[in-house]
């Protein structure tokens, strides 16, 4: 007898805690998902640009997000025939409207990289911009390094049946200034010359974004 009353006291203080927050004909109630980081790597990986992301929960609303980018096309990026090797890093402050993680966010960001490219690459792209319409030689190459800052609009969805799983859309915008050296060289490829101290500022309608999947815990 003293056995079995010791089972029935341990089986009911094990019980107790659990039906505190249950309510006649309720099920047990389970805490609600809260994530504190978010770990995303970008789609733009299929075309040869890798863009990890990682993003911490600071409140119910502001998040901190880091993230990294490197491009290593030597001479034939997407097919526009310059080439475009670079490296950068961002630091972004995100508020979204709903709740970390959910909805739409506005964030402002900056950044730093350094690059290997020919500038034309950029009026490929972006020749509508006023800031963009310059032409450099076409056997040339820049090399240096850049700041950039910008804002950020974009949207999380979070899957319903696997709160873990996410896919977000964003698009960064803002300016850029940069350092660089004009390297020369004839149709051969051999060098002719360079121009040791060269800048540029432009303001750019897209610096980085497109499509994450993303992981929570």
């Amino acid at each position: 007898m003293r056995i079995f009353r010791l089972i029935m006291i341990v089986a009911l203080a094990c019980y107790l805690p659990l039906t505190v927050n249950a309510q006649p004909g309720d099920s047990l109630q389970v805490a609600p998902f809260t994530p504190r980081v978010n770990v995303k790597m970008s789609a733009l990986a299929a075309i040869g640009i890798v863009n990890p992301a990682v993003e911490f929960r600071l409140d119910k609303k502001w998040s901190m997000q880091l993230e990294g980018m490197g491009v290593f096309a030597g001479n034939n990026f997407l097919g526009t025939g310059y080439p475009l090797q670079m490296g950068a890093f961002f630091v972004e402050g995100r508020y979204y409207f709903k709740q970390v993680f959910h909805g739409f966010f506005v964030a402002p960001n900056v950044g730093a990289g350094a690059f290997r490219l020919n500038k034309n690459i950029l009026h490929k792209f972006f020749g509508w911009s006023p800031d963009l319409n310059y032409k450099k030689s076409e056997n040339s190459v820049q090399t240096g390094a850049n700041i950039m800052g910008g804002l950020t609009l974009g949207y999380v969805h979070t899957f319903k049946k696997n709160p873990r799983w996410s896919v977000e859309v964003n698009w960064s915008l803002g300016r850029q200034w940069a350092r660089y050296e004009d390297h020369l060289y004839d149709e051969n490829g051999t060098p002719t010359g360079h121009v040791p101290v060269n800048g540029s500022a432009e303001y750019m309608p897209f610096y980085r974004g497109g499509i994450f999947v993303a992981y929570k815990w």
